[in-house]
């Protein structure tokens, strides 16, 4: 025999079925290459070899019992069961699944073949042509399956504050929890130990969260109220891949997500009518952004020529538009809170870092922060500036002091920004947000600082905020350390606000953010600027985070940080 995978002898012991591959551990499945198994029969006596199997599929795992040769095959695509007569030369398909693989089979070389299929063992009996499951049990005391309350307050994935800043929002060992930023109870609000609830996010109004869970046994989009009463009502039914990152439209009337697959989506709430949005090639969409007024949504995709451009998606006409070029990688976007400007990030320079040990090198620091113009008559973000000669007149002096102090004061008792009486000024509606698509590309304006490491870029009113990170190592921390950033619209000045920072989130109408370190809690405060005051989140409320656990498989893929507030 020159070559030999397994095999079976003959009962009277002069004959050997076998297959002269062996590939048993291997993975491929309806596999038809080279490799694909065959069967023979070999005359020890003559050292004959006689193939009986034909077609591109594999046959293996022969068993030899009585006048016949029992083998599988994935013939019809599912691996089962077959039988041979060498006297007739006939072969006869025995089982019929269409589902799982059989896989494994043994035999007594009497009258039984045990196989595994679907991961349960199962008997077939050759008399009678018909399967039988084994039933298996395996006594075990359970410990880890005991219902338990485990502290999740290192296994924190997930967290953003409520609008106006007032409570934390955490998702934990897949259970969604709110907690207090000063004084108050921790709500546990799905207690789902037989499911992974995930990116949970809150409504703009603050009376309810969005949260994707598999309860169902499919990933879909849930609801429910912020403050603990009531059950997750479930507003889509036709999950069929992993989604991510809910985001609600700042109306509450809609809610954008994405899929494993590349696809975006917007859910209506009033009919819990899904339409998908857009589509990436290349299977990544998660940057997407609703415009001030929820007519729009941005976002990034892949282009022909594999670079990503920043996209438009209009709710009212679905119409999809590309507003950013092919050449350079663009994506982030980050939308003005008053409507005219989108900001997004772009890889626009390219100096090479270079080694010191041969002359080769890496690209660093090549990303920038753009500002697009969305009205044709709208201004630049960041006109020329120039210092001019002031040239004072007769009389100019008297009118200034004239002009000063002219501000009218409030009268006692009224605040500023309140009519008389206590009353507040009725705010004014948000104006829609208009967009001129024609030449927007060419309406493009740079941020006047240095291309860095930025991870993302988010719009508040006068400032850009945005996380910078320093060049990434193998075998050691990054350099610089990352640093949660603030700049100055009207100053067009930087300042630090925390360093060694992995993640932040702005509340979406108070003046606070929370930005995540993987330092502890009692570390280093790093200069704050003036008016701007940093409290940490009490990690007494995170011991108080628990979830009441009926099974041992759950677990989170991140691990606890020190979580900061910032007032801006």
């Amino acid at each position: 025999m020159p070559v030999s995978g397994a095999g079976d002898f003959s009962p009277d012991g002069t004959k050997m079925v076998y297959s002269p591959l062996f590939r048993d551990f291997r993975t491929w499945k309806r596999y038809s290459g080279g490799w694909a198994q065959q069967l023979d029969i070999f005359d020890l006596k003559s050292h004959a070899a006689e193939q009986f199997t034909q077609g591109p599929r594999s046959n293996r795992d022969p068993m030899w019992i009585g006048d016949k040769i029992y083998f599988d095959s994935d013939r019809d695509n599912t691996l089962n069961l077959y039988s041979y007569d060498p006297a007739t030369k006939k072969t006869e398909q025995l089982t019929h699944s269409k589902k799982w693989d059989m896989r494994w089979p043994g035999t007594d070389h009497k009258s039984q073949i045990v196989y595994e299929l679907g991961g349960d063992l199962q008997v077939f009996d050759l008399s009678t042509g018909k399967s039988r499951a084994v039933p298996i049990t395996v006594p075990t005391d359970g410990v880890a399956m005991r219902p338990s309350h485990i502290s999740v307050a290192n296994r924190i994935e997930g967290a953003e504050l409520s609008p106006k800043g007032e409570r934390a929002l955490f998702v934990a060992r897949g259970d969604v929890f709110t907690a207090p930023i000063e004084h108050g109870p921790t709500r546990n609000l799905t207690h789902s130990s037989n499911a992974h609830d995930k990116w949970a996010t809150w409504s703009p109004d603050g009376s309810r969260i969005a949260f994707i869970s598999d309860l169902s046994g499919e990933e879909e989009i849930y609801l429910i109220d912020q403050d603990g009463f009531g059950k997750p009502e479930q507003m889509t039914h036709d999950g069929h891949a992993m989604r991510y990152d809910p985001r609600w439209s700042p109306d509450g009337k809609r809610i954008a997500f994405s899929d494993m697959h590349g696809n975006l989506y917007m859910l209506t709430l009033a009919d819990k009518k899904v339409v998908q949005v857009a589509h990436d090639k290349n299977g990544f969409l998660r940057d997407y952004q609703w415009a001030p007024d929820s007519n729009f949504l941005a976002f990034s995709l892949t282009t022909v020529d594999g670079f990503r451009a920043v996209n438009i998606w209009g709710v009212a006409d679905s119409q999809l538009h590309q507003v950013t070029g092919s050449l350079f990688d663009s994506a982030v976007p980050s939308w003005d809170p008053d409507g005219n400007y989108l900001y997004f990030l772009s890889a626009h320079e390219f100096h090479p870092q270079l080694s010191q040990l041969e002359f080769d090198f890496a690209t660093n620091r090549s990303a920038g922060i753009f500002a697009l113009t969305l009205r044709k008559d709208g201004k630049s973000p960041f006109p020329a500036e120039s210092d001019e000669v002031s040239v004072s007149k007769d009389g100019d002096k008297a009118a200034d002091d004239q002009g000063k102090g002219a501000e009218k004061k409030p009268e006692a008792g009224e605040k500023k920004g309140e009519a008389k009486g206590g009353e507040k000024k009725e705010e004014k509606p948000k104006e829609p947000v208009k967009i001129d698509f024609d030449g927007l590309a060419d309406r493009v304006t740079r941020v006047p600082i240095d291309a860095e490491n930025y991870v993302g870029v988010t719009a508040i009113p006068g400032h850009l905020l945005y996380l910078r990170e320093g060049a990434p190592y193998y075998g050691r921390e990054s350099s610089p350390e990352s640093a949660l950033v603030v700049y100055s619209l009207k100053d067009r000045k930087e300042t630090v606000l925390a360093e060694k920072v992995n993640g932040y989130h702005v509340s979406a109408n108070g003046p606070r953010c929370w930005c995540a370190s993987a330092t502890t809690s009692n570390s280093s405060t790093p200069p704050r600027p003036e008016k701007r005051i940093q409290s940490r989140f009490p990690r007494r409320a995170w011991r108080s985070i628990a979830s009441p656990s009926r099974n041992g498989w759950r677990s989170s893929t991140r691990s606890g940080a020190a979580i900061e507030t910032i007032s801006m």
